[in-house]
């Protein structure tokens, strides 16, 4: 629901125009003055005001005026509300940053519709700034994640040629050389679906198939999938003792579960464990992934899941992440009518569970 905010020295005025908006389903704020006009926009999200010019002791103008300087509020949409068609006051108005004047008395339909449309230019507004914001994580993504794993499998084969080209080879550095091949390969691969899916989701291409699923087996895949990076860490994975049925597309949910594991891995101390629970409620079934690592502040719990203040941090071995995992696995999981779920604490741990449709 939209929240206009309505400023004039006339309370006949002020109740038409509420009149004419409270129909249209708009949550509407009144105020009588320049003054209370400026305490509402600093403590309540307003997306559009309405603004008489002519007030005593402070004009729209001058209300204008602080509302360009204060960057907090600068971007909120202003309608002039005036007896004064003048073209001097209209060009100062535009030039203090009002969208659009109306005339009073006012018309219901003008009303409406200059209303609506300034609230449909900044919706369109916001989705153009998210998709700035999207394109430039990708292209950050591109620039400097992606070239990591294949930056680290081109050093590799040059070590093994100069090697092989030095008659220094020698079986165990193969085979480790080998190894360390396989996993950036495997990094390169798996971040390349990443992006490859999160931009058919983007795109609205993205195929979902929803049906009746075992949750034990989407544990299971994804346990499969990351248990040699455990290994590797000295972590135990602790699987479901009990089982549910969902409804989900498998893949998708397999694909939350590995992320959420592999996060898991990352911040945990060599030698704790993750464990995967089940919890249920209210129709739904919970998958939660839970490790005992070093946690998140609130801070950093904020902006998972933000594209504008992309978020990723080194695990506790020096792993290092996209800050795309997470983001992933919320539109996964909104794709599936799911939510996510965090709890953390520094120090402590953070578990993260995927909600789903019971099946």
């Amino acid at each position: 629901m939209s929240k206009i905010l309505i400023i004039d020295d006339q309370p006949a005025n002020i109740e038409v125009a509420k009149a004419f908006l409270s129909r249209e389903g708009y949550e509407i704020l009144t105020g009588n003055n320049g003054k209370s006009a400026l305490e509402i926009l600093k403590t309540q999200e307003v997306d559009l005001l309405l603004l008489d010019i002519m007030m005593p002791m402070m004009d729209g103008f001058e209300v204008a005026e602080q509302i360009l300087a204060d960057e907090t509020i600068r971007d909120i949409p202003i309608i002039f509300l005036t007896a004064k068609v003048e073209a001097d006051s209209i060009a100062k108005g535009f030039q203090l940053g009002a969208r659009d004047y109306l005339s009073k008395p006012f018309h219901s339909a003008e009303l409406k519709a200059r209303v609506r449309n300034q609230l449909e230019l900044r919706e369109q507004k916001k989705e153009l700034e998210l998709a700035n914001a999207t394109k430039n994580r990708f292209f950050d993504i591109m620039a400097h994640d992606l070239k990591n794993p294949f930056g680290a499998l081109l050093g590799l084969a040059n070590l093994l040629l100069r090697d092989l080209k030095a008659g220094e080879f020698r079986n165990e550095d193969f085979c480790s050389t080998l190894t360390a091949m396989a996993h950036g390969a495997k990094t390169g691969l798996n971040l390349t679906e990443q992006l490859l899916d999160w931009a058919r989701a983007q795109t609205g291409r993205l195929q979902v198939k929803i049906a009746p699923t075992e949750v034990r087996k989407i544990a299971q895949e994804a346990c499969e999938l990351v248990i040699d990076g455990a290994k590797s860490k000295g972590i135990e994975l602790r699987y479901l003792q009990k089982s549910a049925m969902v409804l989900a597309d498998f893949n998708m949910a397999s694909a939350i579960i590995r992320n959420l594991l592999s996060n898991a891995i990352k911040f945990s101390v060599p030698g704790q464990f993750v464990e995967i629970n089940l919890r249920e409620k209210n129709a739904q079934v919970g998958v939660q992934v839970r490790d005992h690592g070093v946690g998140m502040s609130p801070e950093a719990q904020a902006k998972l899941f933000r594209l504008d203040q992309p978020f990723t941090t080194f695990g506790t071995q020096d792993e290092q992440g996209t800050g795309l995992g997470l983001i992933l696995c919320k539109e996964f999981a909104e794709q599936m009518q799911g939510t996510l779920a965090i709890q953390s604490a520094l120090g402590v741990g953070t578990s993260i569970t995927l909600w789903l449709p019971q099946g």
